[in-house]
């Protein structure tokens, strides 16, 4: 099946291939010249077939909601809490994962180094690991936020219902890795990946997407 033509709106159940990051950026500058109420507009990043589908989404009307978690390494490592709730209005961008693994480090860094470069407009962050609250876990974390220098992204274990997660930031049970963007409450901005993949273009997607956003929205 050949890929859409520049411009093409693709439907998040039969994603395209196309051709990367600039096209991307193109996407993005289009919307922000739109406010239209429950606007959605949904493009797939390029990957190989074999690598699972990688769905961008830019949505307004989605509002977060208070979930709990196990600080590992932030600023209240030990402790369940909601981070959700601490950071308030203040613009967030918050990696679901079901493991720890290269490519959730690889955004972890990335990120970590955006909210480090952001500090004007008080870009906060968190990672979440969905596989299950235990000790061992929680010291691989501890390893790995010192392996890779984490200074600002906290790494945590969810402790709340799964329900919540699917219901209120829709995270479904398949999902190996969801990112989301959220500012002032409203999650504007939705990365999904179903199944593992090696690609750059992830961490470089979620990226340009979050530095749209925060020029959009300071």
């Amino acid at each position: 099946m050949s890929g859409p033509t520049a411009g093409t709106m693709v439907d998040a159940g039969s994603p395209f291939r196309i051709p990367g990051i600039r096209y991307v950026m193109q996407i993005l500058r289009t919307i922000s010249r739109f406010s239209l109420p429950g606007l959605v507009l949904l493009w797939a990043l390029p990957l190989a077939a074999d690598e699972g589908a990688v769905v961008l989404s830019a949505q307004d009307g989605e509002t977060t909601e208070a979930f709990l978690v196990k600080d590992c390494t932030g600023p209240a490592a030990g402790k369940t809490l909601c981070y959700a709730c601490r950071y308030g209005q203040r613009p967030v961008v918050a990696i679901f994962a079901e493991e720890w693994n290269d490519q959730v480090a690889e955004l972890a860094v990335r990120v970590d180094r955006l909210v480090a470069n952001h500090r004007d407009q008080r870009l906060a962050s968190l990672v979440v690991l969905l596989q299950g609250d235990t000790t061992a876990l929680e010291t691989q974390l501890q390893r790995q936020s010192q392996r890779h220098r984490l200074v600002h992204t906290p790494l945590t274990i969810y402790r709340d219902a799964r329900e919540k997660l699917r219901a209120a930031y829709k995270v479904p049970d398949s999902t190996k890795l969801t990112a989301l963007f959220w500012q002032n409450g409203q999650i504007t901005c939705r990365l999904e990946l179903s199944e593992a993949s090696k690609q750059p273009s992830l961490a470089d997607a979620l990226e340009a997407a979050i530095r749209e956003r925060l020029v959009q929205e300071p």
